[in-house]
């Protein structure tokens, strides 16, 4: 029976053994590669999209020392908290791994670590980040391997010239400099400890990025050094009450935020962390325009192009360029100052109500899409209230009946949430959500018309839903990168563009098409001299005070699309002031970009199942407002040339130029007062009827009648003696213009006061 057990017991062990192995897969480990542990570290380069000039990523800011030039108080820093067993295992530690081991199973978790120093080194230069049994296997042969033709003190210092610190510094003496604007060999014991606390995640504890954790990890490396006999209690006492020191050196990074925004987008593509992508000699290669960077770069310097401050505090910016077709990101600036790597990228990180400038993606785009509407729909532009909800125009006037043209160009609030009605929100929100644009479960109001969102947008998502106007209609993902290599040059990772169709290409034009009014006499009119078409909209989100707390512009042409946002971090206690509004500052701005970035495109390209027809744009004023084709007679200014869908144009042709009727009858009569009652019967509807006095000395002008034909109108005169009168009809229209068209003066109508009998029987 024994024996039974005893075989059964070693053919689990065999198998426990064959199955270690298979997933192990020693056949496939690679081998030690000397060369790649006294060379530096290969770094991750980032090039720009002419795959040529890279773009500065902080990159290879390294400079390796000899064991011999670390000062003793670095390495026993990084021993204390990296590997305090380092000179006594052979490259794996089986108590460490036994004590992290016991750890993890007593917190019911796998966040102990015991990879030693030499584990960690072979890891840096020879293998992936990725958590496998094959991965970690292969790691601990290695270490082993490397210990038995490499000396520890050789090992720590090349550790130490390899390993990532943040802020684009590899190796302690680029940290060193850094951080502390002084060599390795100057840090003190607390700065040592700060650098040997960062490398676990330099994302996490990087003193110019956090502080607080920052000082928290200093902290616990020097009490790990106490312990380990490294230093005494008073000396980590009087380590621990030093500040942090922190003295950055060297300018901020060239296309610092777009290297930035890439570093993310890698690190989630690749599935690696920051300090992983750092270290892992990867080739990016982004859609970065040099020369467009540096165009906003120049921007961005000079003070004058943004608005004063609130009580001395500068009001933040951030602008993003696109490429209209494919949403690649041409260049972006993610704050007024790129003063520390990777921090807060304003250009696609923050979310913000964007405004007026969300009308076009949402209430229009649904409204042309999915209604049919054009820009000669007539929307009301009066006040209404939605369930306690009553928006007004920013102005202050109701406009009553307008088109849908002038109501988006002009940025007409009430037409806007008038037109959302009609629409419905669920429809703004799915065209909204179809444009890229993410909105919360609470965006069900009708203030989203107006852009009142819950979690707002980042200006790359809204520059991204504006060049799917610009493009035809094809939803676009705003991205920096094209593809990624790894150190062998193999592409690893492609942005493949899926390109969906948000609406079709005849409604894309038609509102891209109102936003060049828009742009060249609307809210977005500072762009009207950039000498390209463009086309853009503002966006303005106010305090009750009158201050602002957003300004927006999105502008595209038929290549480039940027959008640019003012405003302040902390809006509760700064805001801008009055009159900083999106179509200020803001459409300068974006206006000084296109001017010199605009490409070399020429017009929208109009799809073929739109048409421009001649319209008479006085049929579209007033309560009886209706779109009519120009008559031979309209007159030029009155001439507006119009977009519509093949087969909408409108039937009728205008007769507001007509010539004035003559009026053939004209009566005066006493009313029961005895004054005379001048009266005819309107002949048309496009005259103002001037009714004429004559008396003695000449005549003149004492009423102005309107009405439309077959109107009875009639005037009381109640000066004076009674006396003869006339009626000239005057084309009113024409008067509009400052042009005089008058038909023939009525035959003259005499009054005189009858006797009784002449009422009663007659003359």
């Amino acid at each position: 029976m024994k024996r039974h057990i005893l075989r059964a017991l070693g053919a689990a062990a065999l198998l426990l053994a064959a199955a270690t192995v298979a997933a192990a897969k020693p056949w496939t480990w690679q081998q030690l590669d000397l060369d790649k542990i006294t060379s530096p570290a290969q770094v991750t380069v980032f090039y720009s999209r002419d795959g040529e000039s890279a773009a500065d990523a902080g990159g290879e800011n390294r400079i390796s020392l000899s064991a011999q030039d670390i000062p003793a108080v670095v390495k026993q820093a990084f021993i204390a908290v990296e590997d305090a067993r380092f000179y006594a295992h052979r490259g794996v530690d089986p108590i460490r791994i036994a004590g992290a081991l016991l750890a993890d199973i007593r917190s019911g978790s796998a966040r102990e670590g015991a990879s030693t120093i030499t584990q960690q080194l072979v890891k840096l230069t020879h293998l992936s980040g990725e958590k496998t049994l094959a991965r970690k296997a292969q790691e601990a042969w290695l270490a082993l391997c490397l210990e038995r033709v490499m000396s520890k003190e050789d090992i720590l210092a090349a550790y130490l010239n390899a390993v990532y610190f943040g802020a684009g510094a590899y190796g302690v003496e680029a940290a060193a400099r850094t951080y502390f604007s002084c060599p390795a060999s100057g840090l003190s014991l607390a700065q040592a400890a700060t650098l040997a606390g960062i490398v676990k995640s330099p994302s996490r504890y990087a003193p110019h990025l956090n502080p607080e954790k920052a000082l928290e990890r200093r902290g616990w490396a020097l009490r790990a050094m106490a312990e380990n006999g490294f230093i005494s209690e008073e000396e980590r006492a009087a380590a621990q009450a030093e500040p942090l020191g922190l003295r950055m050196s060297g300018r901020a990074e060239r296309d610092g935020w777009y290297v930035d925004a890439a570093i993310d987008e890698a690190c989630a593509a690749l599935g690696v962390s920051a300090d992983e992508l750092m270290n892992g000699g990867w080739r990016v290669y982004t859609a970065l325009d040099p020369a467009m960077q540096d165009s906003a770069d120049a921007l961005f310097a000079d003070d004058s192009r943004f608005p004063e401050g609130d009580g001395g505090v500068q009001p933040e910016a951030a602008l993003v360029a696109m490429d209209v077709k494919t949403g690649e990101i041409l260049c972006m600036e993610g704050g007024r100052r790129y003063e520390v790597r990777r921090g807060f990228n304003r250009a696609v990180q923050m979310k913000r109500q964007p405004g007026s400038a969300f009308k076009p993606v949402s209430v229009y785009a649904a409204a042309v899409d999915m209604l049919g509407c054009t820009p000669v729909t007539l929307l009301d532009d009066s006040p209404r209230a939605y369930d306690g909800y009553t928006p007004s125009n920013a102005s202050g006037v109701s406009h009553g009946t307008v088109t849908l043209r002038q109501a988006l160009a002009r940025s007409m609030n009430q037409a806007a949430v008038n037109l959302l009605d009609r629409v419905g929100i669920d429809a703004a929100r799915l065209y909204a959500q179809k444009l890229g644009i993410e909105l919360s479960d609470a965006d069900r109001s009708y203030a989203i018309a107006l852009g009142a969102l819950t979690e707002g947008v980042s200006p790359a998502r809204l520059c991204a839903a504006y060049c799917a106007l610009g493009n035809g209609g094809a939803a676009v993902e705003p991205h920096v990168i094209r593809r990624i290599e790894d150190a062998a040059g193999r592409t690893v990772c492609a942005f493949s563009a899926q390109s969906a169709r948000a609406m079709s290409e005849e409604s894309a034009y038609l509102i891209t098409d109102v936003l060049r009014e828009a742009a060249s006499s609307g809210t977005a009119r500072a762009l009207a001299g950039i000498g390209v078409p463009v086309a853009a909209k503002t966006g303005t989100v106010g305090e009750t005070d009158g201050g602002n707390r957003d300004a927006w512009t999105a502008a595209y042409t038929p290549e480039v699309a940027v959008t640019v946002w003012m405003g302040y971090d902390e809006p509760d206690r700064h805001e801008l002031r009055r009159g900083v509004t999106g179509g200020s500052y803001p459409a300068r701005l974006a206006a000084a970009f296109l001017s010199g970035n605009a490409g070399k495109a020429g017009e929208f390209a109009m799809p073929e199942g739109l048409e421009r027809v001649l319209l008479d744009s006085r049929s579209l004023e007033g309560d009886m407002a209706l779109p009519m084709l120009a008559a031979e007679n309209t007159p030029r200014a009155c001439l507006l040339s119009e977009v519509l869908p093949k087969g909408c144009a409108p039937k009728q042709r205008s007769g507001l130029w007509q010539r004035p009727e003559r009026v053939g009858t004209l009566y005066v009569q006493p009313d029961e007062a005895g004054r005379p009652v001048v009266s005819f019967v309107a002949p048309d509807s496009v005259s103002v009827w001037r009714v004429m006095r004559v008396e003695e000395g000449g005549e003149r002008e004492v009423a102005r009648l309107t009405g439309a034909k077959g109107d009875y109108l009639s005037f009381t005169d109640k000066e004076g003696e009674p006396t003869g009168y006339y009626v000239i009809a005057r084309q009113k229209y024409f008067e509009e213009l400052g042009q005089l068209v008058e038909a023939e003066p009525s035959p003259m109508a005499r009054f005189r006061d009858e006797t009784l009998f002449e009422r009663l029987f007659g003359a």
